[in-house]
């Protein structure tokens, strides 16, 4: 072994065996750990970042279990995604996860143990779930391999084939008469506006309750929309949350539908604000809001404003509100609007990805191409 330091680098030395690059750190419980790398920059960064985790009290992996390494991982990862994508891992690891393996030593897991897991929660959870718990493990043993914790990922073993297979059904829609009669028996109601909004635009719910007023251009003809944020609660506090894609941003032109009941809501909040003074409180400037000013929670919204409709509109009472999005789409689609436009609309990242979901609700499309490859070729 070549004791070859850099100046004032401790412990880093250049090994003889192989060329690469070592170095040690203290640890809590006196021992020490070993890590590698090409140069001593990286070898540097690594120490670093061992030291960092030893002050911080993250647990040494010498005897961590798959518990704690999704614990110390999930803790590495949440400054660095959405508070959603956070929220999401935390409770699909802590409950799939952690009560079937949580208890192994995470370095002694193999692809077998993955297997095992997976086929155990086919029992109880969807193929995409199985898939989205996969991607979750797979990312928190790369991370213990990055920082030397183990030698290799046993999730990198497990290739998609070996997962169940997601089979896409069709989503479920309502009927042109069905979306209308939603539409008619939400007028005069607190509904009003925000089914028209859904059933013309396709937006999501959270996208619905996080518009403002001020992404709305009702005096110009005909009204906009941009959406741009959504409603999330972290800590059962509100905040508006930009999309995850760029696509997700768009700029919509609203039907007279909605532009009426919008600009009706707006004079109604007006004289609500006037009436109640301070007792009125709209700090996100948000167009849904209770009848003091503060924003509605899903929640809220299923119970105070769909459902009631729903059971008025003769339409199943459970059906749930991303149903008026599919209906959206495949309205659109069937009535021959091309598909990019759609796409557009809803904040696809491509179209490619709405014909994946909406494809059939294109009529005779197979009889379209045929008729016109027969009048480009035919006698």
């Amino acid at each position: 072994m070549n004791r070859k330091r850099g100046q004032n680098e401790g412990s880093i030395y250049q090994r003889k065996s192989d060329g690469r690059w070592a170095g040690q750190v203290s640890l809590s419980d006196g021992s020490r750990r070993s890590v590698y790398g090409k140069t001593a920059a990286i070898v540097r960064e690594k120490m670093s970042a061992l030291r960092l985790e030893v002050a911080q009290g993250i647990k040494t992996p010498k005897r961590m279990t798959v518990a704690g390494l999704v614990t110390a991982w999930l803790e590495a990862k949440k400054s660095t995604v959405r508070h959603t994508t956070f929220t999401g891992y935390s409770l699909t690891i802590n409950k799939h996860v952690v009560p079937k393996i949580g208890h192994i030593k995470f370095s002694a897991v193999t692809a077998s143990d993955l297997e095992r897991l997976y086929e155990e929660c086919e029992k109880t959870i969807s193929p995409k779930s199985i898939r989205n718990i996969h991607a979750a493990m797979k990312q928190a043993f790369d991370w213990a391999v990055r920082h030397d914790w183990i030698s290799r990922n046993p999730a990198q073993l497990i290739t998609a084939t070996d997962l169940p297979k997601i089979v896409r059904k069709p989503p479920t829609v309502i009927t042109r008469e069905e979306a209308r009669k939603l539409i008619d028996v939400a007028v005069g109601t607190k509904g009003e506006a925000l089914i028209a909004l859904a059933v013309t635009t396709g937006a999501r719910v959270g996208e619905v309750m996080g518009i403002t007023w001020d992404r709305l251009d009702l005096a110009s003809t005909p009204a906009t929309l941009r959406i741009d944020r959504a409603l999330h609660y972290v800590d059962s506090k509100p905040f508006l949350m930009e999309p995850k894609t760029p696509a997700g941003v768009r700029d919509l032109t609203l039907t007279p539908t909605a532009s009426a009941p919008l600009r009706k809501l707006r004079i109604e909040q007006n004289k609500a604000a006037l009436r109640l003074g301070k007792a009125w409180s709209n700090p996100l400037d948000l167009v849904f809001v209770s009848e003091s000013g503060q924003p509605l929670n899903r929640r809220a919204v299923l119970k105070q404003y769909f459902r009631p409709l729903l059971i008025e509109a003769g339409l199943p009472p459970m059906m749930k509100f991303h149903t008026l999005r599919h209906a959206a789409a495949s309205l659109l689609l069937a009535d021959g609007v091309p598909v990019p436009l759609v796409s557009r609309m809803l904040g696809h990242s491509s179209p490619a990805f709405t014909m994946a979901i909406y494809s059939h609700a294109i009529p005779n499309s197979e009889h379209v191409v045929a008729s016109a490859m027969e009048s480009i070729l035919g006698n």
